[in-house]
Order: structure tokens, then C-alpha cells, then sequence
């Protein structure tokens, strides 16, 4: 059987460009999220703009409060604090120094913003190809929808709540770009500034300290571990013992570049996903304290979803039409004869939605929802 990866980013916009997405996928974008989706790119032009700006005063006026006597020079003249200050510190009332620093802010500022306008623009596109993926989430039931019993309770309460959405995306692409700018800006400035260029080449030395023993480690992993282990058993148990105390022993001075470099990825992540209301950062029932929820913005994203798919999913237009046509020819349109020829028609030419209508037992789940095998039985 034929399978295909849908609802990723580059499915998503390949069905939109090839107009398919709502021709043969019955996909609909909410004009509340297309509106919203618009504003964020006016937002990410308008980020970047503004942070050139501001890093074009920034520079020079940097230099001119570095001039001043009474502001930095006096704090030098303080004998601790000029024997504690590296000398290009110290130098930085000179010309060159004055150049270096306007120059280092100008320079950090620009790779600030270069990538604070890339983030930007990739948030914005991955809004469509989450409203995609959100929907086909629910159609499929990967998203519990009206088989779960905490759906109604999450999504069908406060349905004016959605109002929150469009605005929560604009400037939610504001504040994603500028946490980026400072993050990029601040590292670039440390390499590119006199003063602080020792302290980040000392970091990197330390960082490749700790990468090499890392890679080390993970090869001889590679290696080693299929001939000392079979999944979870030890297939020479002595070897794998001493190689088990190497490594503990080992992890113990590595274990601290670890968890540095884990405590940046958990920095750097929620500055990215300020910018994603539609996606939850906490895993279920983390982001929970008591009956308040710390993150609420890709429910109300949800919520505005299941409200447009209940007014435009396709099997309610269609039944929709069913109704109409109905009203329309009365007793002529949707008789028992004609619904007895639709199940034979169905059953000899399309055997595969008979199997395609069973989702989910109705008796072990203890709710009517959804197609069970009870309703399946029935027909």
C-alpha cells in the first residue's frame, strides 16, 4: 500500500503553489490566520528595519559616552579598578579604541539582524504548514478530538478566546526577532571587541577541550558497544563492566560541558518559540499549575481551528448539501431504495471504506463518538 508523508512544510506549500490544497485534500486556510500570517511579514520587514536603526545610532553614541571624562575615565582612575580592567579596556579612550568599539557594535548589530530577519521570515512560513498540520492532526485523531473527554472542556469552552490568535502572531514575530538579535549580537560582539575577544577565544578552547574527549568517546561507543552488548543485555559481561566503570568515571568531568550545552539549547529554544503560538513548548501536564495553564496561546490556536473545521470541514459541506438537497425534492432525494443501492454500489466497488469507517470500539471507549465498530455493525 502506497503511503505518503503529508502535512510538513514542503507538502504544505507545494500543495498550496499547485492549488491542490483545497481541491483534493478538502483543506482550508481560516482568513483570520491568512490576515495574521500577512501582518507578520510586515512585522519581520519592520524588525529588521528597525534594528539597523538602531544599530546605526547605537555605534557612535556608544563611542561618544566611552569619550566622556567624567563617565569612563574616572571610573579608571580608581586604582583597583585599573589594575582589574584588561588593558584594551583600559585603552578604550583612545582613537582606536573608540573605532573598535563603534565598529564592533555596528558589526554585531548587522549579524543580529541579518538573523533575526532569517528567523522571522522562517517563522512566518511554518504558520500555514502548522494550520495544515494541525488539521490533519485532528482529522486523523492524533490530536484526541470528540472521542476524548477533555476535549470539550479545552476546545468547545470560551470560543471567543480565538480573538487572541491573530494578534499573539504578530507580535509574537517581534519578540521571537529581537531575543534572537540580542542573542547573535551579543556573541559576535564578544569575538569582534578588544576588550573581550581573550575571554571568548578562552571559551571556544574550552569548548573544543571538551569536544574532543566527546568525539573520542562517541566512536569508540560506536565501536565497542554491539561487541559488549545485544540491546540490553551485556553479551560479555566482563567487558562490558570495565567499560562501564571507564565511562562513569569518564561522564564525570564531561557531564559538565553537557549540561552547559544543554542549558544553552534550553535557552535558545524558547526565544525561538516565542515566535510559534501555535506550537506548545511544555510537554502535557508540565505547563499546568493547578487549573492555569503557563502557556495557553496553541490552545486558542487549536480552538480557532476546530471552530473553522466545524463550519468548513468537507464531510459537513457535503452533508450540508445532503440536507439542502433534501429540503429541496423531499420524498425523490435520499430514499430507501436509493440508500440500498449506495451500500451495494459501495461495498462491491469501494471495499476499502467499509474498513476505513473503524476507528475505534464505541463499547471500550464508553462514548458514542466517532465511527465505531457498533455503527459499522448497524449497516
Amino acid at each position: 500500500e502506497d503511503k505518503e508523508l503529508c502535512g510538513g512544510f514542503v507538502w504544505t506549500w507545494h500543495r498550496i503553489v499547485t492549488m491542490r490544497l483545497a481541491k483534493f485534500e478538502g483543506l482550508l486556510i481560516p482568513s483570520k490566520l491568512l490576515t495574521a500570517n500577512l501582518m507578520q511579514f510586515i512585522m519581520t520587514i519592520f524588525v529588521t528595519v528597525l534594528l539597523i536603526i538602531t544599530t546605526n545610532n547605537t555605534a557612535p553614541e556608544a563611542a561618544k559616552v566611552a569619550e566622556r571624562e567624567d563617565s569612563y575615565q574616572s571610573i579608571l582612575q580608581d586604582q583597583f579598578i585599573r589594575e582589574q580592567v584588561p588593558g584594551p579596556l583600559a585603552d578604550l579612550t583612545t582613537e582606536d579604541g573608540l573605532r573598535n568599539l563603534a565598529s564592533s557594535i555596528r558589526i554585531s548589530g548587522y549579524v543580529g539582524s541579518a538573523m533575526a530577519c532569517l528567523v522571522c521570515i522562517v517563522l512566518t512560513l511554518a504558520y500555514i504548514p502548522s494550520v495544515v498540520r494541525t488539521t490533519l492532526n485532528f482529522r486523523g485523531g492524533v490530536i484526541p478530538s470528540m472521542g476524548d473527554a477533555n476535549f470539550g472542556r479545552t476546545y468547545m469552552m470560551a470560543p471567543d478566546s480565538v480573538s487572541l490568535v491573530p494578534g499573539s502572531m504578530f507580535w509574537a514575530i517581534f519578540h521571537s526577532g529581537v531575543g534572537v538579535f540580542f542573542v547573535f549580537a551579543v556573541v559576535v560582539f564578544f569575538f569582534k571587541f578588544d576588550g573581550t575577544r581573550n575571554l571568548a577565544y578562552t571559551s571556544v578552547a574550552q569548548i573544543i577541550g571538551f569536544t574532543i574527549p566527546t568525539i573520542f568517546r562517541l566512536v569508540l561507543l560506536e565501536l565497542l558497544r554491539d561487541y559488549f552488548y545485544d540491546g540490553q543485555y551485556r553479551s560479555r559481561p566482563v567487558g562490558a563492566n570495565l567499560m562501564g566503570l571507564a565511562l562513569q568515571c569518564l561522564d564525570y568531568g564531561l557531564a559538565f560541558g553537557y549540561m552547559l550545552v544543554r542549558a544553552f539549547k534550553l535557552i535558545l529554544v524558547p526565544i525561538y518559540y516565542i515566535g510559534r503560538v501555535d506550537t506548545p513548548v511544555f510537554a502535557p501536564d508540565v505547563g499546568r499549575i493547578g487549573a492555569t495553564v503557563l502557556d495557553d496561546a496553541p490552545i486558542h490556536f487549536r480552538k480557532l481551528i476546530v471552530g473553522h473545521e466545524a463550519h468548513r470541514h468537507p464531510y459537513i459541506e457535503t452533508l450540508g448539501k445532503m440536507y439542502l438537497l433534501k429540503l429541496r425534492h423531499g420524498d425523490r432525494f435520499g430514499t430507501t431504495a436509493g440508500s440500498r443501492w449506495r451500500m451495494i454500489f459501495v461495498s462491491a466497488l469501494m471495499p476499502w471504506m467499509r474498513r476505513h469507517r473503524v476507528h475505534e470500539d464505541v463499547e471500550a471507549t464508553g462514548h458514542g463518538y466517532g465511527h465505531g465498530h457498533g455503527a459499522a455493525k448497524q449497516n
